[in-house]
């Protein structure tokens, strides 16, 4: 069975943003094993110094047999039905730990792009990394009821 984790820079925002990232979470997990890890936030200095402290986190979260997938506006972009076919591929074809990373508010380290496998985006649109959890958070969940034949999408 295929596990999802959920690497993000810093924590959630209070509020709207964190409850309905939370919510939705909750949902995804009651479909499928969801973990959510936090690595700190690169602290002072220059865009690229702050983004190599948070690279050196997240490579410290991701074991060497996670397929990772960045999301990056970026990347490529798929419709919902597209994103839950891809999850399936994943899943059929083995993959047992599928790892989601959101960089912080200046992207993420080269090392970082690297070591994705894939690189998606939510939309040809700029969200600040904050906004990115909960809309990821309810496609995530809207890919696994699809997978699971439920009627959340229609």
């Amino acid at each position: 069975m295929i596990r999802i984790r959920f690497i993000m820079v810093g924590p959630t925002i209070r509020g709207a943003v964190a409850d309905l990232t939370a919510e939705y979470l909750k949902r995804v997990s009651r479909l499928v094993r969801v973990e959510e890890v936090v690595v700190s936030e690169g602290g002072r200095g220059t865009p690229a110094e702050q983004r190599a402290r948070e690279g050196d986190r997240l490579l410290a979260s991701i074991r060497p047999t996670d397929t990772v997938v960045l999301l990056d506006e970026a990347g490529d972009t798929y419709t919902s039905a597209g994103f839950a076919e891809r999850i399936g591929r994943w899943r059929d074809n083995g993959v047992r730990d599928l790892v989601f990373v959101i960089g912080g508010a200046y992207g993420v380290d080269a090392r970082v792009r690297a070591r994705a496998g894939h690189v998606i985006a939510l939309s040809a649109m700029t969200f600040t990394h904050q906004m990115v959890r909960p809309i990821f958070a309810e496609q995530l969940y809207r890919a696994f009821t699809i997978l699971h034949g439920h009627p959340y999408h229609h």
